[in-house]
């Protein structure tokens, strides 16, 4: 089973970047459009990319957007694994979610970070 769906499973309401820009237009939004995207719909963005608050283009693009982003660093962990720090910290999430960006937080199986 796949991320979007065990979140929504477990109550979260979300908007995939395949059902908002169609399948095909989905597999090819960079980066820096899709967390624009994000800050001007006043979404919050999760991701598993914890490269964006490295790359320039990305940072910048979070840092002049007010982007809100939530990573799970570990490209490397299943599907499951990742629903599964999301849902453990969604107290946490929701808390610092209500304040404006910029900001990227790393979400970890006991804790989120910030870490831009």
């Amino acid at each position: 089973m796949q991320v979007p769906q065990l979140l929504r499973d477990a109550g979260f309401r979300l908007t995939t970047m395949r059902e908002h820009y169609g399948e095909t237009q989905a597999q090819s939004v960079s980066d820096h459009k899709w967390i624009a995207m994000t800050a001007e719909c006043g979404w919050i963005g999760f991701h598993k990319d914890a490269n964006i608050r490295r790359n320039a283009v990305e940072r910048r693009t979070v840092l002049d957007t007010g982007a809100r982003l939530f990573c799970v660093p570990r490209a490397d962990i299943l599907a499951e694994q990742v629903a599964a720090r999301y849902i453990a910290s969604l107290a946490a999430i929701a808390r610092a979610a209500r304040f404006p960006g910029p900001f990227i937080y790393t979400v970890h199986p006991s804790k989120i970070v910030r870490v831009l």
